[in-house]
């Protein structure tokens, strides 16, 4: 059990809050503080109900937080969190540790925590969960999530992304392909396209995750629908694609060479013509009753004889063979991966990153202690691993 200890400010607040109009027309022209799902405006400093200028609220203390006068979640208050929700579910609660305990000092958008970690400080409005994130450079860096106007770095200082905060629906995926060409979407028949400035595209049946290869050949997958982007508009592409499995990542070395993995054990391939699916299932012990097949997250290649997949296990691809390769330790299901070469490969897990060397894996706990029931992974071209956990953006040096 969790003790907190809250000031009289936070308290009186409590007291305060209940006093405000509920309505269903909670945004941030009627609502200075957060939007509950009810559409109730909340003065949006309360631990349970944080967030500024009509987002929405969020309860800090699933990231072991208080909430500031601002609306923002406020690390420092206690130990890591005990987790929660589902590995690999966005719409699942909790999140990854808490940031060890003791204040939490920012300079320059970060605060320095133990074994390496840093902290990504939030913007004010940027109060909502945050499970994705990926990049195009040291100074170039997206996190979003659901409930969350998504924050962006931009190699000085975190800045919140307010026109995303429009998104009509839970954001599942974010790819930066160049600068001024990053892909988001989600569970909506739009998607959100950056190229200097962001705009609605077109995108029936929404996507889990996207990816592109140039501005005129991207992927986004819903389920098992793969939809292919020629530079108009979006195309159904299923043909080859196991129709009984759904996916949860991809990942593309050219235009005829993607992945895509999921559940029951699914890896697929495009070739530039068809897709091709398999089930993984080699490496899952027989048992009774009989184990499911492995689900796999993530995937990730330094090239077309070096590719990673992860889930409830983790597959190397060495261009003929995709087998089993054993960890070392016990990190819990596997959620994302991402490196710069063969020799130098993250993967956020249950328990904490693990990196491969070219030797061996080592271990590094999140921050805090705890677990990340879902997380994803994005390393820059310095070598810097980036991972939003569900609460936070943390970094880690090469």
């Amino acid at each position: 059990m969790k003790t907190w200890v809250l000031s009289f400010a936070v308290l009186v607040a409590s007291a305060c809050d209940s006093s405000l109009n509920a309505g269903n027309s909670c945004n941030a022209t009627t609502c200075e503080g957060c939007c509950t799902p009810e559409g109730a405006c909340r003065t949006g400093n309360v631990t349970s109900a944080c967030g500024a200028n009509g987002v929405a609220c969020i309860d800090c203390s699933v990231q072991n937080a208080t909430c500031s006068s601002a609306g923002t979640c406020l690390p420092g208050s206690g130990g890591g969190g005990d987790g929660g929700g589902d590995a690999g579910n966005p719409d699942a609660g909790g999140g990854g540790g808490g940031d060890g305990g003791g204040t939490v000092v920012f300079d320059g958008g970060w605060a320095t925590l133990e074994n390496g970690w840093q902290l990504a400080e939030r913007p004010s409005i940027a109060t909502g969960f945050l499970d994705r994130v990926h990049g195009t450079g040291p100074d170039d860096v997206w996190a979003v999530g659901e409930g969350n106007p998504g924050m962006h770095w931009n190699g000085a200082s975190w800045e919140a992304v307010p026109r995303l905060a429009t998104f009509p629906g839970v954001v599942t995926g974010v790819f930066a392909r160049a600068r001024y060409d990053v892909w988001i979407c989600g569970y909506s028949d739009t998607a959100m396209r950056f190229d200097g400035g962001w705009a609605p595209v077109p995108l029936p049946g929404g996507c889990y995750a996207v990816i592109a290869i140039s501005a005129n050949d991207a992927w986004a997958f819903h389920g098992s629908a793969a939809k292919h982007w020629d530079g108009t508009s979006w195309t159904a592409s299923r043909n080859g694609l196991d129709s009984a499995t759904s996916v949860n990542a991809a990942w593309a070395l050219s235009g005829s060479n993607v992945w895509a993995v999921g559940e029951k054990g699914l890896v697929a391939r495009w070739d530039g013509g068809a897709w091709s699916s398999t089930r993984f299932d080699a490496g899952v012990p027989t048992s009774y009753p009989p184990e499911p097949p492995p689900q796999f997250n993530g995937v990730w290649g330094s090239a077309a004889d070096d590719v990673w997949v992860v889930g409830s296990t983790l597959l190397r691809w060495d261009g003929q063979r995709l087998a089993p390769m054993p960890l070392g330790t016990d990190a819990g299901t596997l959620l994302g991966v991402h490196g710069t070469s063969r020799n130098d490969v993250w993967v956020a897990a249950r328990d904490g990153a693990l990196h491969w060397n070219g030797t061996g894996w080592q271990m590094v706990p999140w921050p805090g202690g705890g677990t990340a029931p879902v997380a994803s992974v994005w390393t820059d071209t310095a070598g810097t691993a980036w991972f939003a956990d569900g609460h936070r953006v943390l970094r880690r040096g090469p």
